[in-house]
């Protein structure tokens, strides 16, 4: 016969036997970032397009440049989440938001620049591609917080530059958006729903009025009327003589 004493242990034996099961799942977790493919609006220009991780954390060096979030173990405990492709985070963003521009027309030129770089310096490499517009994304917070369930923390700025610098354009977001994960393999549910999340909030930036307005071509100038042909002077008869 079990004893009341023994069920107690058995159970406290199935808990903790699930919690280190799923602290062992939680460890060397990747997200993949990089298959990203935002749908915009057709467009034609050419584009520079920059993208700069400035998360307080990467860039105090606390966390890698590839970190993307939290997988936690059966009691809590958190272990980074890596992207998959290894590159920094900022780097999948770039694969992914000139794949989505390349196929709606765009002419794309990357820009390589230090996440640390000051705004003018990145207007400078911009302006050297000789591109019609400048796209300068800022990543000020990105992380996949899973337990069961999936927290998306995140906020992400990006402007719209004319050859000379001045902003056209400019979309936000930024919140902590609740994603539905699971009991059974939470790691998994979350590899499968944050890109997909993600893929989301580069559609929402990218297809922001204001965004796709700035990024399109100014229109050409009306030709110019070509001047009248001087006016011939009026015939004067000859006067009869006397």
């Amino acid at each position: 016969m079990v004893t009341a004493m023994g069920k107690r242990w058995r159970q406290a034996a199935t808990i903790l036997g699930c919690a280190l099961a799923i602290g062992g799942c939680a460890i060397g977790r990747k997200q993949a970032y990089h298959d990203g493919n935002p749908r915009i609006p057709r467009g034609s220009s050419s584009v520079a397009l920059v993208v700069q991780d400035q998360r307080p954390y990467v860039l105090s060096g606390a966390k890698g440049t590839n970190f993307v979030g939290l997988q936690r173990g059966g009691f809590g405990n958190p272990f980074d989440v890596t992207t998959v492709s290894g590159q920094p985070l900022a780097a999948d963003f770039v694969t992914s938001i000139a794949r989505g521009l390349k196929r709606a027309g765009y002419r794309v030129h990357p820009v390589p620049i230090s996440d640390r770089a000051a705004p003018a310096e990145v207007q400078d490499a911009m302006t050297r591609t000789g591109a019609e517009r400048g796209l300068h994304v800022v990543i000020q917070e990105w992380k996949a917080d899973t337990q069961m369930n999936t927290s998306l923390h995140y906020g992400v700025i990006l402007l719209v530059l004319d050859p000379r610098g001045q902003e056209l354009g400019r979309a936000a977001i930024g919140g902590v958006d609740a994603i539905a994960g699971s009991f059974m393999d939470p790691a998994g549910a979350a590899e499968e729903s944050v890109p997909r999340a993600y893929n989301h909030k580069l559609q929402e930036l990218l297809n922001n009025p204001s965004v796709v307005r700035a990024l399109a071509p100014a229109p050409a100038p009306p030709p110019a009327e070509a001047p009248a042909p001087p006016a011939e002077p009026p015939s004067v008869a000859p006067v009869p003589s006397s």
